[in-house]
Formats: structure tokens, sequence, C-alpha cells
């Protein structure tokens, strides 16, 4: 694993000379307390990283990987102008979003926790709306219940025309913040979609960098393969950003330019590292595809004041469709099959 150490300039090679987000206004995070979940993911990370630089006066960790997290908060615990707090927990624990949320009444909530990996998530789609719709109605309610002023949503770009699990709870997890926005009207909901992070946990980076150590070929699901890509400091800027742009309920995009060719960029890799291995096809995983829809919004897009950021303008959810459809998620349990979840969580979108 050392493409860490060589990732700004291998970033380089790849995006090439692509315009980049500026850096977020220190005056909306200066002095603030800021909860992040899912802090120690890659997201999390960056967002932790950033907005360090913002000066805030709290930041609280909360993750369940403890590993991972004790790794972040030994890395700025002995910062004496911002105060961390380290929390080890689940977004699945109510109870303890709510204690954490009430006690340290957070100026800002980023969301930034989710079941991410396609192919996990199409195996186990209960799991996936659990973590990505459940928790999250949860966190909304949560954070209106206790008037937090700011809350940000990280969706994705698959939740626009979502054709896979992780796409679909994306998307209903969308229509339920724009719901409790409508209910809730002193927290400002906003939900941001970006593509996929390149050099991310578990990224196809991170295959190709381990397969290049121990001198294998790389793999590739199709040569047709394309998907929209950012770095990490985009995806966490346009999250700081949105704070900027927009008003409660609504979704913002990142322009990510035209899609890239996973064959494309495993050609990179090799190059990069002079390496002698060769690419091989090994066919698409559950959940995946072949080509991304054009970035777009359901109803049409606005341009914002900051160029490469967008409005993605959707229908409002109403509380018959909340209550009738999304709720309905709750009732599920762990005996109901696979394919009879997937199609209601299909279902329920196109109702949408």
């Amino acid at each position: 694993m050392y493409y860490y150490n060589t990732m700004s300039n291998l970033e380089d090679y790849i995006f090439g000379n692509r315009q980049h987000l500026k850096l977020p206004e220190q005056e909306n995070f200066q002095d603030k307390s800021i909860l992040i979940l899912g802090s120690s993911g890659t997201i999390g990370r960056k967002i932790v990283e950033l907005l360090i630089k913002c000066q805030p006066a709290r930041i609280i960790l909360f993750d369940h990987n403890e590993s991972s997290q004790i790794k972040l908060y030994s890395q700025y615990k002995q910062n004496k102008n911002i105060e961390f707090i380290p929390i080890p927990g689940s977004i699945l624990d109510k109870n303890l979003l709510e204690i954490t949320i009430k006690k340290y009444t957070p100026d800002i909530i980023i969301h930034s926790a989710a079941n991410k990996i396609v192919p996990l998530c199409e195996q186990n789609p209960l799991i996936a709306v659990n973590v990505n719709v459940l928790a999250t109605i949860n966190l909304f309610d949560i954070a209106g219940k206790y008037n937090i002023p700011k809350f940000i949503f990280i969706s994705s770009n698959e939740a626009y025309k979502p054709q896979n699990v992780f796409g679909y709870t994306k998307k209903i997890a969308e229509l339920a913040m724009n719901y409790y926005s409508q209910k809730y009207h002193v927290t400002e909901y906003k939900a941001v979609r970006f593509g996929f992070v390149l050099f991310s946990q578990g990224s196809v980076a991170e295959i190709f960098e381990q397969q290049l150590s121990q001198n294998k070929n790389l793999t590739v699901c199709d040569t047709e393969q394309e998907k929209y890509i950012c770095s990490q400091y985009d995806a966490a800027c346009s999250v700081l950003d949105s704070l900027e742009i927009g008003s409660s309920g609504q979704v913002i995009t990142l322009d990510m330019d035209k899609p890239v060719k996973i064959y494309d960029i495993a050609k990179k890799f090799i190059n990069y590292y002079n390496s002698q291995s060769t690419i091989e096809i090994i066919g698409l995983r559950p959940g995946d595809k072949v080509r991304e829809p054009k970035i777009g919004g359901e109803l049409g897009i606005t341009p914002t004041k900051i160029k490469k950021l967008f409005i993605t303008n959707i229908n409002n959810t109403t509380q018959d469709k909340y209550s009738n459809d999304i709720c309905s998620l709750f009732n599920l349990d762990y005996y109901v099959d696979n394919k009879s979840i997937i199609n209601k969580l299909i279902n329920i979108c196109k109702r949408m």
C-alpha cells in the first residue's frame, strides 16, 4: 500500500489539468462545533483535514471503525486550538446518536457514514437499507428535534437515475431529507452528490495498487466501463462549500467533467509505475453498470456562484409519500428475501 505516499503526483497524472474547487470559506466553520459521522473514512478524514484550516472550536469524530478512528484522533489530539472528541459507535445506535447530538449540540452535522461498496450492497440490500436509509432518517429526525442549524448529507451520483441498491438507498435517503426539511424549519438540510472517489478505501485505485505491489495483472470489469470520478479534495470541498449555496431540502451536485474509462485508468497506473503488468477483463460485478447516465437533475439543474457545483432540482416529498412508501422500510426484517427488498426499493424510487 504505497500509493498514498505518492497520491498527489498520481492524482495529477490521472486527473490532468482538471479545475478544482476552492477551499471552503473559513467564516462558515470558525469557532463552530462540528459532528462528523463516518469521520475516519476517506471523505471524513479529508473533511477533517480541510476543516482544521477553518479553525472550528470542536470536531466530534464519530465512527464505528475503532482502529481507524484512534489513528485519526491521535493525529490531531495535540492541536491546542481545536477540541477533538472521539466517539466509537455505529449510526445504527439511535440512542447513542441522540445522546451525542443532545450533549454536544453541534452547529453543523456532516453525515459521511454509509455502506458504499456496490456489490456488497447488492448482495446485502437489507443492511444497505438499515445503514443508508433508516439510520440516516433517524439522524434527520434527531437533528431537527434539537434544532441543529445545519445538516449536510453525503449522497452519491448513483442516486440520479439509480440502477443498483446503493443508488436506490441514496435516492430514498435524499427524498427523506427533503421531507424533513419541510417538517423542521430551523435545521437547514442539504444533500451533496459526487461520483467515484478514485483514491478511497476499497476503490479501484487501492485494488490496482495491491495488484501492482504483488506483480499481478490489473483486473477491470469491462473495457467500456465508465465512471464519473473525482478527487478526495474536490469531494470534501463540495461538501463544505455546499453551506454557501442552495436552500434547505435541496440536492447539490459536483460537476466531475466527462466520465472516464476504468480501463484507461488501469493503463495510467501501469505507465506511472512503469510496470510489466497487463490488464485482465473479469466481467461486471453485481450492481455494476457499463456507463453512467449523463449528470443532471430530475427536474433540471441550476448553476450556482460556485462554478463546479449546481443545484439538482427534485420534487418535494409529500407526507403521504413519506409515510406510505419510505416509512414502510422500517417494517422489513431479515426473513425478507433480497429480490423482494430490491423490488420494493425500485418501486419507491419509481413512485417518487
